[in-house]
């Protein structure tokens, strides 16, 4: 049994703005996003494109779209954007079923490896994470940018940084009161990556050093906690990483519920 919740009105944004523009972007979408209202969600997006990286901010919001270009004014004011702003109101129908155009035939948003294939086929992913206690110093905001920009010249697909704004709802719950305990952060990072699967060995190699290298570059700024839903194979200590304080008691519920290791794999929490 389920309770259900309304969750109309909704609206969106979607800004971008000029490369040069990044470090002003970044700095003011750091200091707004996290503190505002818990009914809004947003995302700031760095990613590779032609000629010259991306940057993009988007997000929903639990209210009007009139109420929600106000909320959104010190991003507009940050700096002059590409193309005028979209803010409009929307439905969660739209969103999800009509927009991707999965109606009135759903078989067409299957994945390649549903029994009904869709139009969505199968591509090559690398992702990693990072949590940000704290807003990106000017060296951090530098050190994001080149990482970005040092993927200007791969054989990537698609692929950048894109951040998750966190504070409202999800850090209203202690660490501790659940089995996810990253809950004291401003935001996350998902770096990540796309590729065709044919580019080659050699191309293949460089897209994910270009990933590893990206990662390390921001390891001074970053708290050290990842995210357990972006599984990273690279990670040495990912049981900290993945589950910190609660790590303990995670171990004893899996001792309870799964003494013979029934569910198993290089990142899954072994019996006691």
């Amino acid at each position: 049994r389920f309770r259900v919740h309304p969750v109309e009105p909704i609206s969106k944004y979607s800004l971008s703005w000029h490369w040069k523009d990044a470090d002003r972007v970044l700095d003011v979408w750091q200091q707004w996003a996290p503190q505002a209202p818990r009914e809004l969600f947003s995302v700031c997006s760095l990613m590779r494109g032609k000629g010259e990286p991306v940057l993009r901010s988007s997000g929903r919001y639990f209210g009007t779209a009139k109420a929600l270009r106000k909320l959104i004014a010190p991003l507009l004011g940050a700096a002059k954007t590409r193309k005028r702003a979209k803010v409009f109101d929307t439905t969660l129908w739209k969103g999800h079923v009509t927009g991707p155009k999965c109606w009135p035939d759903p078989n067409v948003c299957h994945t390649w490896n549903h029994p009904k294939p869709g139009r969505y086929g199968q591509a090559t992913y690398s992702v990693k994470s990072d949590y940000f206690n704290a807003p990106l110093s000017l060296d951090g905001r530098a050190a994001l940018m080149r990482g970005v920009e040092g993927g200007q010249a791969s054989a990537l697909s698609w692929g950048g940084v894109i951040l998750d704004a966190f504070g409202g709802a999800i850090n209203e719950i202690a660490p501790d009161a659940t089995a996810y305990v990253h809950r004291r952060s401003l935001f996350q990072a998902e770096y990540v990556a796309h590729w065709r699967p044919k580019v080659g060995k050699q191309k293949d190699e460089a897209n994910r050093q270009w990933m590893r290298a990206f990662y390390a570059s921001m390891r001074p700024f970053a708290s050290g906690e990842c995210y357990q839903n972006y599984p990273d194979l690279d990670l040495g200590d990912w049981q900290t990483a993945y589950f910190g304080q609660n790590l303990a008691r995670l171990k004893a519920v899996k001792a309870s519920v799964d003494p013979q290791g029934v569910f198993r794999g290089r990142q899954i929490l072994t019996p006691g």
